[in-house]
């Protein structure tokens, strides 16, 4: 894919917890499947082999019963400021992004960015705006 042409996402918000414990609820999948997804979608399972080049798995439940399963693959653990995994549909001809989220102390809390890319047209981007987690809905 020409690199001109990538689309991708960036969120930010500030939690009011320490680093240590904000990453914990993004490596613990009995945490994770608590939170993960919009607040319209419940998780329904959260299956982590949480160390690098360990694979993961979720099924999010939308509001009309479909399912939407997907999974990816560990890169970089670095407790408690960086964790980095893909990211990819279960579905034909889904294509896999990757997923950074930065854990950054901001006074007594944390400033968490998170970047997915890339993205291969608006159209995914947009998909995914609809389903990635909110990060401060639930």
């Amino acid at each position: 894919m020409d690199k001109d042409k990538q689309h991708s996402l960036e969120l930010e918000h500030r939690f009011d917890a320490p680093p240590q414990e904000v990453f914990a609820a993004w490596t613990n999948p009995t945490e994770i499947v608590r939170w993960w997804g919009p607040k319209e979608f419940r998780t329904t399972s959260f299956d982590a082999d949480v160390r690098e080049g360990g694979e993961s798995r979720a099924v999010m439940v939308g509001e009309d019963g479909k399912e939407l399963p997907h999974g990816g693959r560990y890169l970089t653990i670095e407790p408690p400021r960086l964790l980095v995994f893909t990211f990819r549909w279960e579905e034909p001809d889904a294509s896999e992004t990757e997923m950074r989220i930065n854990f950054e102390p901001d006074g007594s809390g944390t400033k968490l960015t998170l970047t997915q890319a890339p993205f291969d047209d608006v159209e995914e981007l947009n998909r995914m705006l609809v389903t990635i987690p909110t990060l401060s809905d639930k």
